[in-house]
């Protein structure tokens, strides 16, 4: 009897799943490489920027909730690496901002309570979509955390600010 199958069709068949395991060991290395390379580019970046004193400029000036966030977007825009990776230091940058000041009566008279919370600001200062509004929304709700970790309440969704109460009532 003869065999059906060839030899050589087999050792082919072997041959071929060598060259793809190959591959894909080979392209995994190259992935991990340049994911590696990213990484240290982010944390030299996080290393060499967070405690320089022009980063701290909060620390001399009085910075505004919004000139926290622009600050906070402004070292993203900086940090040449991974983009989701320089993102998770916007929490840490606008808690370092907002810290440097006495915030109770802001994070008392906002409406942190809607998902909206920052999304017209974001808007105003010309965000991209898909490409700078994830920081900008980030650093919105790091406002909202801070707030948060200091104790202090958003107004829920149907009270009126502390700034505008007076206001109305001296309009009639």
């Amino acid at each position: 009897m003869t065999d059906p199958t060839p030899v050589e069709y087999e050792q082919d068949g072997a041959g071929a799943i060598r060259l793809i395991l190959g591959a894909t060991f080979l392209f995994s290395t190259l992935l991990g490489v340049l994911f590696y390379a990213q990484y240290t580019r982010v944390l030299s970046y996080v290393n060499e920027t967070l405690d320089e004193p022009e980063m701290q400029q909060w620390e001399e000036h009085w910075f505004s909730p919004d000139e926290c966030v622009g600050a906070a977007m402004d070292w993203v825009a900086g940090c040449d690496g991974i983009k989701a990776m320089c993102d998770m230091y916007i929490d840490q940058l606008i808690a370092m901002c907002l810290g440097s000041q006495d915030r109770s009566e802001y994070c008392g008279a906002i409406d942190a309570s809607t998902t909206r919370f920052g999304h017209q600001e974001c808007s105003v200062r010309g965000v991209r979509r898909n490409i700078d509004a994830e920081s900008c929304s980030g650093a919105y709700r790091a406002i909202d955390s801070f707030c948060d970790s200091i104790g202090v309440p958003a107004l829920p969704n149907d009270a009126t600010p502390p700034s505008t109460v007076g206001a109305e009532e001296g309009t009639e």
